[in-house]
């Protein structure tokens, strides 16, 4: 079967267009770098950091964000937050989804196991 060129460009565009769309529908990015305000442990779920970031997923909190407590790296990214509060460093986060916690309202998106913490001034 041939192709014209008009046929492949609109097939391209198709495929971009689904790829733009499908890549919006799935709740994984970067948070974007914010300095950390307050950090909050979570009793059983993790903590809580407090900082401005982008709410990749549409959680319905922005003020803050979950770091899991099966993250394998758990201990390691809450000094991680702790030294950046006190130290004023930025932090970026990888998110995967929104959780519900504790007695706080609403879901907030999470560093989940497989997600990262990039800190830097």
């Amino acid at each position: 079967m041939k192709l014209g060129t008009r046929s492949i460009r609109h097939r391209f565009a198709a495929v971009a267009l689904l790829t733009l769309i499908c890549e919006g529908a799935i709740a994984v990015g970067w948070g974007g770098w914010g300095e950390v305000t307050q950090v909050e442990v979570v009793r059983g779920q993790g903590f809580l950091i407090f900082s401005s970031f982008t709410n990749v997923n549409s959680c319905t909190r922005d003020d803050g964000y979950l770091v899991a407590i099966d993250h394998p790296q758990y201990e390691q990214l809450y000094s991680m937050a702790l030294s950046a509060m006190a130290a004023g460093w930025q932090l970026q986060p990888h998110f995967h989804e929104c959780r519900s916690i504790g007695w706080h309202t609403g879901t907030y998106n999470t560093v989940t196991s497989g997600g990262a913490i990039f800190a830097r001034r």
